[in-house]
């Protein structure tokens, strides 16, 4: 009967927080979800906060701002 009424849009987050607790492999799929969460948030500090070991393949990201170690990691051997 009415047109429907248009969504107002989200607020920008201006803050991401990514933990990458999995192994290597992982982290290089977890690229492509960095990669789209910072499309989708352009202006949001995107940190990444992974295992030391792992950290590699964030800080040579584009899309992460920074990098945070998470030392014993309780969802990793």
């Amino acid at each position: 009967m009415f047109p429907p009424q248009p969504k107002p849009l989200p607020r920008q987050a201006r803050l991401i927080l990514v933990f990458s607790t999995t192994g290597l492999g992982d982290g290089l799929f977890d690229s492509a979800a960095i990669r789209n969460l910072k499309l989708g948030h352009p202006a949001a500090k995107l940190i990444v906060c992974a295992h030391r070991t792992r950290q590699a393949v964030a800080l040579h990201n584009p899309c992460v701002d920074e990098v945070v170690p998470l030392e014993n990691p309780p969802f990793v051997n």
